[in-house]
């Protein structure tokens, strides 16, 4: 009878270690494995493409091996990515292909790329600036609007402070390379602005040449055909009537 219940004993205890050895398998067995990988931070056109979560409810952003969540897109509605890596990935028999992004806010990781679209996020909060750049873009005769390059201007739209201007200013310098010149304008004259909005114009290019003098020593006659893109601060931003220029020479 006692040689009955150690032999119980030990086939219990056998089993809970084997138990305990079948549980701690997943975290392993769950990591997803990489078969393929293509780099895109040297790409000039992926870099300046942007992507948008286009899933409503828990997004997640993962580790290359899935073994840990970074962060829940559902908290990032209004951001736009960028695409650094294309991966795929097989666990068991499931192959899917995933994308490494990054925004300006630095929020990166892994993604399948299903849940991704291209184009600038619909929901990013631009309320009128794009009114706002018209006016400016009438008050820069010679200068040429740039699809590209307003496309880059828009991004600076994310409320940029600190390191996440020193992230976006190293983007535009591996996307558009070392021509490229980025003319940071603030008017001074908020006050008067506000009163007189429908002054924006006049006010804020007065704002566009003492920065352009100040960081190229150029006028505005000096940039004929120069390519460029724009952004604005609306009015209902702290910032409005400081925004930012892009500028390219003329194509040859």
């Amino acid at each position: 009878m006692k040689k009955t219940f150690l032999i119980a004993l030990t086939l219990g205890g056998l089993t809970s270690c084997l138990g305990f050895i079948a549980n701690q398998q997943p975290a392993d067995a769950a990591a997803w494995q990489v078969i393929k990988t293509r780099d895109y931070t040297h790409s000039r056109s992926a870099l300046s493409t942007p992507y948008y979560v286009n899933k409503k409810g828990n997004v997640y952003m993962w580790n290359l091996h899935h073994t840990k969540r970074l962060h829940n897109l559902k908290n990032y509605p209004r951001t736009s990515f960028w695409l650094e890596k294309s991966v795929e990935l097989r666990q068991g028999t499931k192959r899917k292909i995933f994308y490494r992004v990054s925004s300006i806010g630095n929020v990166n990781g892994y993604i399948y790329r299903g849940y991704l679209t291209k184009g600038w996020n619909p929901a990013r909060s631009l309320n009128n600036s794009a009114e706002l750049e018209q006016q400016l873009i009438n008050q820069l005769p010679g200068l040429e609007s740039d699809q590209q390059l307003q496309s880059l201007a828009n991004a600076y739209g994310e409320n940029i402070t600190g390191d996440d201007f020193d992230e976006y200013s190293n983007m535009l310098d591996r996307v558009l390379g070392p021509q490229h010149k980025l003319v940071i304008f603030d008017d001074q004259s908020v006050n008067p602005l506000l009163q007189s909005p429908q002054n924006y114009g006049p006010y804020v290019k007065t704002a566009i040449t003492n920065a352009l003098q100040t960081k190229l020593g150029k006028s505005i006659n000096d940039l004929q055909n120069w390519r460029m893109g724009i952004y604005a601060y609306p009015y209902s931003s702290s910032y409005y009537g400081s925004g930012a220029l892009i500028l390219m020479p003329p194509k040859n």
